[in-house]
């Protein structure tokens, strides 16, 4: 009921609620609200007539009602000309309301409300929160003063306080309506010096057609009405009355009838309205005869409402509303008045027919016409009248008046157009009340609202308050949105917004009117859809709005006005509200103008993203890597080898009571400009607190040296470790601008910190969040984002509009960080015991930390550990960790993105990082069961061993007291710097086939061996002394000069064939078939992996140079295809002996020397060893290598038998000796070969390696 431009606002009662007796705002608030939703309206049925009142006696209209609006706002000393011309823009009652006390005496409050508000008639009390059992008696007191218990259970009470509250205003309305009996009652305009629309109006009549607006027309042919139903009757006398007297009737009735519209007597208002219209007609008194027309089609749809019956003299209304004979063939006296459908369904009648003895000559019934067309042509007579007014200069219509009535006008016809014109108590109801109704209309047109509407374009707005102005503007855009016509509606805001600002510049109505200014703005924010809030609602979040652009420049707007202000509090809260909502939608150089603003402005503010921390880890002492590299075996001994510890999730949540712990937090920067972090403290839930050490807070994000300016920057966190005691940032807690020293988190991009604290109680330790200043923002908490909610239910539709502060509520949010329904919140829980041991390192025999150590170089020292606590050690473990480690793992772990290395090479990477073992503990058996007292030393002794590319390593030790109750592992680490240089490097190697020139050696069968070459090379600037070893059976012990290589011959045992096994993974892995080899690819790949794994586990080297020794690293080593062959046993091997006389013949060096024309005898010996029986054919060719060339070789040898023979089938493991007889017969040197060609199982040829050489002389 508290819509302005309500049809029925003329029939409302307005009251000023004001709080006496020091009431609280709080209480004043409830009491209001329990007002406001319990008594709209009070019928005049349950008033205790008063016989005595001479006009508004509740008896005589017991279906009556009077419809209240209470409101707040002090009397507008605008509109106070208006009050005589509309009675009901005034409040009539004033009601101060308060609470109850002992020594309250209600009298002086209601002397004081009257002298502070002497308009109104009427000025009653209400005190709440009175003892129910004294309400009764106090009640009986003063009939000015009620008394109410202030709970909703005594509604029943409250309705019958404001029966007696409108029974006095009753009584004062008699005597106030009588006070106008013998006053002249003037027009608004000249009783004040109001500005009117005189011009505007003037030239709108101009352009407004009457028949395509009104669809009315004059009729001269029109004779003066006569009713035998109408009050006044005609006589000589009432003709020859002055048009002054007419004039002071009309208006008086006119009067009347608006008070009785007040007080609920709706049929006596319609009456009165009728009788001064009659008169104001004769006068042409147009400006009052307009309002006498809208009173009475107020009057008409409250009668309805009720559902009181009325009848309308057609006769007398018919000269007043010149019906044009176009209207008179719609308007059917036949059709049902209380539905406009069926009469239009209707078609025009004959001139001629006669319907119920009416013809178009006759005058039609009013009666008869359905109420939206009967309210329709009222109303645009009205309008018509308050056009012709202003030809009087002095009885001219004013702005307010005018516009409202058109406006309230329209928004009944929007009623009946939604309602479809369907007059049911529900929807006559919704129309009374102001509720938009849903449903579509058919049969009123757009176009008649749509010209009504246009009546307002006509005029000359500018002129009007600036309030005015807005709240037109705003109607009219709501309008339009009930109309379904979104584009109208945003022209219509556009409009205000153009039209606002210059008002604004006006230093005088900027002074006057601030208030005003932010309540319109506040409105238009709701009108706007800005004050959505999807900071902290993810159903806000996902509204899809298509107005953006129109958003922020209305927000622009806004600026400006608060520049023009000067207010800093507004313009902070609307920078807020722009960096908060619509950062998505500002270009970067609007982000950072608009923090530089905030920050020249220099106040608090909270920050403007509540979901800067999306993550809080914690970090325990000892990275994940160090742990990567260990196999994870089971011990049960208290001792714990390096590399088999096992990690245990659970004892890094334990803290210990004032030890220095850390989380790592991820907060981030949506913006286009770096945010600065001032001060940041951890905050906690529960009994546990803790101490943030802020010296210590860093950022641990890798990025690079130079940025692209910009660019962003996005990155993700590298890892850093924890050391204790390293520089951080110092906070300064009054510095409010960005620093040097202060934290950075780059332009759109997260960033990493790493945050240290120490709890203060054992307990349970809960984070729940951080507090952090940002830039010149306020310190403010900030909870652990998890996740964004999402809402699947993305609504188009504008939602209602929540009638809130947006500017404050913007705050609001950000302050209170609300956003449980917009993203899941996340705590870290951890456990804090009470103190541990602590074990420090007191001594070291490595000078300042530094190594500097030859490749595979062996150095041993020690260190010294104290107990400084009170607890027992009896648990300690060592692991250890180099530089080399993270490198290897991230070419591990990039296998499966890029599977780029073979499986062989995964094996060297795995065998670096699980095999080798660069720690060694020396005293390891006399530290094993060893227990550290308070106060005790223990000494460890170390071996390492460096190796290329170990830069930085460290020694990690965790202790701990085991016991029954609950304890934490503790750790230490010790690191070391180490510069390590190249020694003994592998240069190449290759295998040839053991050679006949070793046949002097003590080996039996050279068939079974090769040699391997290795070529080393001395990097170090001195000489260095070598020693190899093959598997005990071969040493070389020799020197190599500085920069010099020297290669090295070593006898080793051929490899027996066999099928290779697949190469395995160190670390268990899954493995994963790489599709780019084929099948031989692979097994080549395993062939080589198994030759190579078999001279690595025989073969081993160390060097020394007097004051170092080392390893010499012989994993470079790698084989090739060609060279493979030489170091692998063959399947079938021969070999050739001759013999003279069945003694063997001597050698002479690697050749025989033999006599020509001698008889002698090659014996050959094929040996299988394979797995399988073979048969094949054997071919002897003997060629020579000087003589005759020309002589074929039967010329110059003589054999007997032939030299090819086929083989019976040998077994696997046995052998087969064959025997040939030769003579040479001339002199010469010639080689004797040998190839088998083997049949089965699969056809292949094997020529022998070693040919037989012979000299015959």
């Amino acid at each position: 009921m508290s819509d302005k431009y309500n049809f029925i606002a003329p029939a409302i009662v307005k009251i000023i609620v004001v709080p006496i007796n020091n009431c609280p705002t709080t209480n004043f608030l409830r009491y209001l609200n329990l007002l406001k939703s319990n008594v709209n309206e009070v019928r005049l049925l349950d008033i205790t007539p008063n016989a005595d009142l001479q006009h508004f006696n509740p008896a005589s209209s017991p279906n009556g009602r009077i419809f209240i609006e209470f409101t707040t706002n002090t009397i507008d000393q605008e509109s106070v000309f208006l009050h005589d011309f509309e009675p009901f823009r005034r409040s009539f009652i004033v009601l101060g309301i308060g609470s109850y006390s002992e020594e309250l005496n209600v009298q002086p409050h209601l002397e004081s409300i009257k002298l502070k508000f002497p308009t109104t008639i009427v000025a009653n009390s209400i005190i709440f929160d009175t003892p129910s059992e004294q309400i009764t008696e106090l009640n009986k007191l003063n009939s000015d003063v009620f008394y109410h218990d202030g709970t909703n259970n005594q509604l029943t009470a409250l309705e019958t306080i404001f029966c007696d509250v409108c029974g006095n205003f009753l009584n004062a309305l008699d005597t106030f309506a009588l006070s106008f009996a013998n006053i002249t009652l003037r027009s608004p305009v000249s009783i004040t010096n109001s500005h009117v629309l005189t011009k505007a109006i003037s030239k709108a009549q101009k352009r407004i057609s009457l028949g395509g607006s009104t669809s009315f027309k004059f009729n001269s042919n029109t004779t003066s009405p006569t009713s035998s139903t109408a009050t006044i009757t005609a006589s000589a006398g009432t003709m020859e009355k002055s048009k002054t007297h007419l004039r002071h009737l009309g208006r008086h009735r006119k009067l009347m009838g608006n008070f009785y519209l007040l007080s609920g007597k709706y049929n006596d208002a319609l009456q009165s309205f009728i009788e001064g219209m009659t008169a104001l007609k004769k006068c042409d008194d147009s400006l009052w005869l307009a309002s006498a027309l809208e009173g009475m089609a107020v009057s008409i749809i409250l009668l309805q409402f009720i559902g009181s019956a009325y009848v309308l003299p057609s006769q007398i209304l018919y000269p007043i509303l010149q019906i044009s004979k176009r209207m008179s063939m719609l308007l059917d006296p036949t059709s049902p008045r209380k539905s406009s459908l069926d009469s239009q369904n209707l078609s025009p009648r004959n001139s001629m027919q006669v319907t119920n003895g009416f013809t178009l000559s006759s005058t039609p019934d009013l009666n008869s016409i359905a109420l939206p067309e009967l309210l329709h042509v009222i109303m645009s007579r009205a309008l018509y009248y308050y056009d012709l007014s202003t030809n009087d200069f002095e009885n001219m219509v004013p702005d307010i008046v005018y516009i409202e009535s058109i406006l309230r006008n329209i928004k009944l016809m929007i009623g009946f157009h939604l309602s479809n014109n369907e007059v049911t108590p529900v929807n006559l109801e919704r129309i009374i009340r102001g509720v938009k109704l849903e449903t579509k209309g058919e049969v009123l047109d757009k176009s008649n609202i749509l010209v009504e509407i246009d009546k307002i374009f006509q005029l000359q707005l500018v002129d009007l308050p600036i309030f005015d102005q807005c709240r037109i503007y705003s109607v009219l855009a709501s309008m339009y949105c009930d109309l379904g016509m979104m584009r109208k509606r945003a022209f219509i805001l556009r409009t205000l917004l153009v039209g606002l600002l210059p008002e604004l510049e006006k230093q005088s109505t900027v002074t006057s009117q601030v208030e005003s200014i932010k309540e319109i703005i506040d409105y238009l924010f709701v009108i706007y859809g800005i004050n959505v809030e999807p900071e902290i609602s993810a159903e806000d979040a996902s509204l899809q709005s298509n107005w953006p652009f129109l958003q922020i420049q209305f927000l622009k707007l806004c600026m400006k006005i608060g520049e023009n202000l000067n207010d800093q509090a507004f313009l902070l809260k609307l920078y807020t509200l722009l960096l908060t909502r619509y950062l998505h939608n500002l270009p970067e150089d609007d982000q950072i103008k608009l923090k530089e603003k905030i920050y020249k402005l220099h106040s608090d503010i909270p920050y403007w993203d509540p979901f800067l921390l999306r993550k809080v880890k914690f970090v325990t002492s000892k990275r994940e890597e160090f742990i990567e590299q260990v196999p994870v075996i089971e011990s049960v001994d208290s001792f714990y080898d390096p590399y088999q510890k096992v990690n245990t999730e659970s004892n890094d949540r334990i803290l210990i009571k004032d030890d220095l712990n850390y989380i790592k937090i991820t907060l981030q920067n949506p913006f286009a400009f770096e945010i600065e972090i001032n001060d940041l403290t951890i905050e906690t839930e529960g009994e546990v607190k803790v101490e943030t050490v802020k010296s210590l807070i860093k950022s641990i994000t890798n990025r690079p040296a130079i940025k692209s300016k910009g660019i962003p920057v996005k990155s993700k966190s590298a890892g850093s470790q924890v050391t204790v005691g390293q520089p951080g940032v110092n906070f300064s807690s009054n510095n409010s601008s960005p620093t040097s020293s202060a934290l950075t988190v780059p332009p759109n991009s997260t960033e990493q910190f790493l945050v240290g604290f120490k709890p203060l109680q054992v307990g349970q330790l809960t984070i729940i969040g951080l507090k952090i200043s940002i830039g010149s923002c306020k310190s403010q908490f900030f909870p652990i984002i998890d996740k964004e909610i999402h809402s699947h239910s993305i609504k188009i539709a504008q939602h209602d509009p929540k009638l809130t502060n947006t500017l404050d509520k913007v705050i609001e949010n950000l302050q209170l960080a609300a956003v449980e329904s917009r993203a899941t919140t996340k705590k870290l829980t951890l456990n804090v015991i009470s103190h541990q041991p602590t074990l420090s390192l007191t001594n070291t025999s490595v000078t300042n930390g530094w190594l500097m150590l030859l490749d595979g170089e062996k150095f041993e020292f020690s260190i010294k550990l104290t107990n400084h606590s009170q607890v027992m050690i009896n648990y300690l473990s060592f692991s250890f960790w180099d530089s080399n480690i993270e490198p290897l793992n991230n070419k591990l772990n990039s296998v499966g993105v890029n599977n780029t290395l073979d499986a062989a090479e995964l094996y060297e990477l795995e065998w670096a990082l699980v095999k080798f073992k660069p720690f060694r503990i020396i005293n390891k058996e006399e530290i094993v069961d060893k227990i550290i007292n308070p106060g005790d030393d223990i000494e460890i002794d170390y071996e390492i061993t460096a190796r290329m590319g170990m830069d930085l390593s460290k020694i990690i030790l965790d202790y701990a007291h085991k016991s029954d109750t609950p304890n934490k592992q503790k750790s230490i680490h010790i690191p070391l710097n180490i510069s390590v240089m190249s020694a003994i490097e592998v240069v190449g190697c290759d295998i040839l086939p053991m050679s006949v020139s070793f046949s002097e050696s003590t080996m039996e069968d050279l068939s079974n061996y090769c040699i391997f070459i290795i070529d080393l090379k001395n990097s170090w600037n001195e000489k260095l002394n070598i020693h190899l070893r093959y598997n005990d059976q071969f040493n070389i012990d020799d020197s190599i000069e500085p920069g010099k290589t020297r290669r090295f011959l070593i006898p080793m045992n051929r490899y027996p064939l066999q099928d290779f096994k697949p190469i395995p993974s160190l670390r268990n892995r899954q493995f994963i078939k790489n599709y780019n080899l084929t099948q031989e690819a692979e097994a080549q790949l395993q062939k080589l992996f198994w030759l190579r794994q078999d001279i690595l586990e025989k073969l081993s080297g160390t060097w020394n140079n007097g004051n170092r020794q080392g390893i010499i690293d012989l994993r470079p080593l790698r084989l090739t295809n060609k060279n493979s062959r030489n170091f692998i046993s063959e399947n079938i091997s021969f070999s050739h002996t001759i013999y003279q006389d069945d003694t063997p013949v001597v050698k002479t060096g690697t050749q025989y020397c033999l006599s020509t024309d001698e008889f002698y005898t090659l014996h050959t010996t094929i040996t299988n060893n394979s797995s399988r029986e073979i048969t094949g054919v054997i071919r002897h060719i003997p060629l020579p290598k000087t003589g005759k060339p020309f002589l074929s070789i039967e010329k110059k040898i003589l054999f007997n038998g032939i030299l090819q023979n086929k083989i019976s089938k040998i077994p696997p493991g046995e052998t087969l000796a064959l025997q040939l007889s030769f003579v040479i017969i001339e002199r010469g040197d010639y080689e004797w070969g040998t190839i088998l060609e083997v049949l089965s199982p699969e056809v292949s040829n094997i020529i022998g390696h070693e040919p037989t050489c012979i000299t015959a002389i």
